[in-house]
């Protein structure tokens, strides 16, 4: 609360790299972000999105995906990332990895005013790039877990026709996601 309220009051003062890193801490410590704080940011990110580099553009993308105020985020999105691929970007298989979140949360945010169709190279670069990565290290035992109990409820509901499966909720492997 307090962190959110200081942010907002010094947002207008921040650089690229501060705005990434306030949303990045945000969504890591699970924060409930108050809406003037978002559109602060976002408004922030917005009039800056030209000095971004990569890594800022990744957490703060990534970070608009983890609170779900991608929506807000959606025109430094469109700065950023329209029509680009990686090597435009210059980004590096971590950020790869945070743009493919960012682009997978946005096919499930009904509010989000943007052609995904215009990211559709990029986000395969960047898919392609999260999938060789995942198979890089073995999963947890909560992981193990979390992906079998995922297998089986998704089974279940699929089997009673209530839940469409995307290939991205579930694969074979547990979906190369990280539950912990």
């Amino acid at each position: 609360e307090s962190m959110s309220a200081q942010a907002k009051a010094k947002a207008r003062d921040f650089k690229p790299q501060d705005i990434a890193n306030t949303l990045w801490a945000l969504a890591t410590c699970g924060a409930r972000v108050p809406e003037s704080l978002v559109e602060s940011m976002s408004a922030q990110a917005k009039a800056k999105a030209r000095d971004f580099n990569p890594q800022d553009i990744a957490n703060t993308l990534w970070a608009a995906s983890c609170l779900r105020v991608l929506p807000f985020f959606a025109r430094f999105l469109g700065l950023t990332c329209s029509s680009k691929t990686l090597k435009d970007l210059g980004g590096n298989e971590v950020q790869a990895s945070q743009l493919h979140l960012c682009f997978l949360s946005a096919h499930f945010e009904p509010d989000l005013a943007l052609d995904l169709a215009t990211f559709a190279s990029l986000a395969s670069e960047c898919k392609a790039v999260f999938r060789s990565q995942s198979g890089k290290s073995a999963p947890s035992a909560l992981q193990a877990e979390v992906a079998r109990v995922v297998r089986r409820v998704v089974s279940e509901e699929h089997a009673k026709g209530s839940v469409q499966v995307l290939e991205e909720q579930v694969l074979d492997d547990g979906g190369c996601y990280s539950a912990d």
